[in-house]
């Protein structure tokens, strides 16, 4: 983890260092180590190590035609430095800077990894930004008609004295109704994430955002059998995790017993051989559905040591702090339970920790296929999708429903009643952001092979899997090292896009076929065959019942916002208490209870 930060003036005035002194010093805590800063007239930029033993980003590099600052990875940097013509261990900056100097802007499209990059172009005086297509580094900027700010971390931005704490309705009621719709947008009104996957060019002309990868164009991928399928699946699974663990003296996985984690795992432990890979699993300590059953399995099929701790046991002061320190919503308890995992593996020396993160959103399956084959008019193919299945609702609903004329749609919401916004939004707040007309699904298969296919990116890039992502990312610097997911590499999801929904689930309740297929043999059976997943909801709950949580609902800001309806929160919150609640209601609760502690941190 590294952090980046600047200031650059659209009209040519001359930025002050002290300026970016003091973007520097608010970035201290993410880039704790050498701080390098690059000043030359309308731009000024730092770029802060952290000090972390496996591979990170190196300085600010500054050559005759550019000055390159990246935060994160280059995966597939072995294709890139042999289309330069440089060695394959040339450092990833200057990969960046080579490869930007042959392609321009365009260069983005050709890198595969984990990063957030800033670039000066001196021969054209534009400045370029990107970000990696699956939000894997952070990125935040505001700008004006003369200036653009940029930095990792949304504090850093308050360095500039023109910005102002000024909240986004709009972000606020898509965060409290449970659906996010835009992945730039922040809680702050005219501060923006760098839309994953998108490159924003600064000149004097203005600026201007366009994605370099929107996962559409992708073709579907027909082979002749399971086997072939499973085969091309470890093929492109095992660069994904290769190029993640080359060069790390000591790997650890973040080990659940379930599926996706089991499959890194005995991915990992294949490519690395006899080197260090070894399994880490948060499991008992009163954790629900404890599997240490299967978790002990999965390391005995690998062939693999495996390190079980109890959940760490984070105070509501913890958690809320958070929120003060990145001015976003405060972690979630049920991912802080996490940190005694990371504390574990910091102390055995673990460089890098690989994750199963993204296996659900890739390779789920969506029921939208059946629309796809009515659409298709493959009624053959729509008798074998039910008999899969066999859940008539689910037939209606994503398969006719989609295919029925908009006005059509609008008016069974109507009849249903689900056009209504959460009992727990204040009317006025739904009105002035016209939150109704938000949530109406479009249908258009512009760019995407069917609705199935369009379905699956938007679950693996929605704007709540953003927050997550940063989340988990943010956490790392306290334990000095790196996270990193390979289901979410380029080519995975690409693949994942590209097979037909048969490979993503083949019979009722048993999702991720060609998982299950393509580890027949390197996983033991009792993890293919699992079709259960933990939940998060009871530590949820259990810090929501927290005294110093249980205050906030008592007088909160967003209720002076009328942004929430203070009778029915506080009824849901009562109900914690005295009965069984649905899990939604305590997710609800949450973002509730996060916004506002976001609130009375950040906003004057």
């Amino acid at each position: 983890m590294t952090a980046i930060g600047g200031i650059f003036n659209l009209d040519g005035r001359p930025v002050g260092i002290d300026l970016i002194q003091n973007i520097s010093g608010l970035l201290a805590q993410r880039g704790p180590g050498k701080a390098d800063v690059f000043s030359e007239g309308a731009l000024g930029m730092v770029h802060r190590l952290a000090t972390l033993a496996h591979e990170t980003s190196a300085p600010v590099l500054n050559t005759r035609d550019a000055v390159v600052a990246i935060d994160g990875w280059i995966d597939n940097r072995n294709e890139l430095t042999a289309e330069l013509g440089v060695p394959e261990e040339t450092p990833i900056a200057e990969v960046l800077s080579g490869a930007f100097l042959k392609w321009g802007e365009n260069c983005f499209e050709r890198i595969i990894g984990d990063f957030a990059a800033v670039l000066f172009d001196k021969r054209e005086r534009h400045l370029i930004c990107a970000r990696d297509p699956f939000a894997m580094k952070p990125l935040y900027y505001w700008r004006n008609q003369t200036t653009l700010v940029f930095a990792s971390e949304i504090p850093a931005l308050f360095a500039y004295p023109q910005i102002q704490r000024v909240p986004n309705e709009e972000t606020a009621a898509e965060l409290l109704n449970w659906f996010g719709f835009s992945r730039a947008n922040t809680l702050f009104k005219d501060i923006y994430r760098l839309t994953p996957g998108h490159v924003l060019v600064a000149s004097r002309d203005g600026v201007r955002l366009r994605p370099f990868w929107t996962g559409t164009g992708i073709r579907e991928l027909r082979l002749k059998s399971d086997a072939e399928y499973g085969e091309a699946f470890r093929e492109v699974f095992t660069k994904a995790v290769h190029c993640r663990i080359k060069n790390v003296n000591k790997v650890g996985v973040r080990l659940s017993g379930g599926l996706d984690s089991s499959t890194v795992l005995a991915t990992a432990a294949e490519v690395a051989g006899t080197s260090a890979v070894q399994a880490y699993s948060v499991a008992g300590g009163g954790m629900p559905g404890d599997e240490s059953r299967f978790i002990d399995s999965a390391c005995r099929h690998c062939g693999r040591a495996g390190t079980k701790v109890a959940p760490a046991r984070i105070s509501a002061k913890e958690i809320l702090a958070t929120a003060s320190r990145y001015m976003e919503l405060p972690d979630y308890p049920s991912g802080a339970q996490a940190d005694s995992l990371k504390y574990a593996a910091q102390l055995d020396g673990v460089n890098l920790l690989l994750t199963g993160v993204g296996g659900d959103d890739w390779f789920f399956g969506s029921a939208l296929e059946y629309a796809d084959l009515i659409r298709q008019f493959d009624f053959t193919g729509l008798l074998e999708a039910y008999r899969r299945n066999k859940d008539f609702g689910e037939l209606a609903e994503s398969g006719l429903a989609p295919l029925l004329p908009a006005s059509m749609r609008r008016a069974l919401k109507h009849l249903t009643h689900r056009h209504k916004a959460p009992a727990w939004l204040h009317s006025d707040l739904v009105s002035k952001v016209d939150l109704y007309r938000k949530t109406q699904n479009t249908w258009d298969v512009r760019g995407y092979s069917g609705l199935a296919q369009r379905d699956t990116l938007r679950r693996a890039t929605n704007p709540l899997e953003t927050h997550l992502m940063e989340m988990e990312e943010r956490s790392e610097w306290r334990f000095g090292l790196v996270q990193r997911h390979p289901f979410f590499d380029r080519r995975v999801a690409e693949f994942a896009l590209s097979i037909p929904q048969e490979q993503k689930q083949r019979q009722p309740g048993k999702y991720k076929y060609i998982l299950r297929h393509a580890m027949r043999g390197r996983l033991p059976v009792e993890v293919l065959t699992r079709t259960d997943s933990p939940a998060g909801v009871p530590a949820i709950r259990n810090m929501l019942l927290d005294p110093m949580i249980s205050r906030m609902f008592q007088k909160p800001r967003i209720a002076e916002f009328s942004w929430i309806d203070l009778k029915t929160v506080q009824k849901m919150h009562a109900d914690l208490s005295s009965s069984e609640v649905p899990a939604l209601d305590v997710l609800a609760l949450w973002r509730v209870a996060g916004v506002e502690a976001w609130a009375r941190a950040a906003l004057p």
